[in-house]
């Protein structure tokens, strides 16, 4: 096994605990990882990402859930419809370590909100 599968095997099993966690901005609304978020880590319209975003999302990670459990107020909000399904899409916005990072967070139609991406 290669050094970045190790990885991605550790990442994997830390977003997996997370579970959920309530998010101040939307009400204390729970925001679920689940398999739409971290996959989205790895590919944007079904194609894979490179390599160093991929990483890069990564590691900032725990950072977005801080900024989820923490940040009082949402920085963008836009819905989308994809066959007459609305996608709800939220932003989130934080300052960690001098750097900024946007979390967005997602409700298809009437579904759970969850996580569905990170960047910087």
């Amino acid at each position: 096994m290669t050094q970045y599968s190790k990885f991605i095997q550790k990442q994997r099993k830390i977003y997996r605990e997370i579970g959920s966690i309530v998010c101040p901005a939307l009400y204390n609304e729970r925001v679920y990882f689940n398999n739409y978020g971290f996959n989205h880590l790895f590919r944007k319209n079904g194609n894979i990402r490179p390599i160093d975003d991929i990483h890069r999302r990564l590691n900032i990670l725990q950072e977005a859930v801080y900024i989820i459990q923490t940040s009082p107020t949402i920085s963008e909000y836009r819905i989308s419809h994809r066959k007459n399904i609305p996608a709800h899409f939220w932003a989130i916005q934080g300052k960690v370590d001098n750097q900024n990072i946007k979390v967005i967070l997602r409700k298809i139609d009437k579904g759970k909100l969850h996580f569905f991406s990170v960047y910087s």
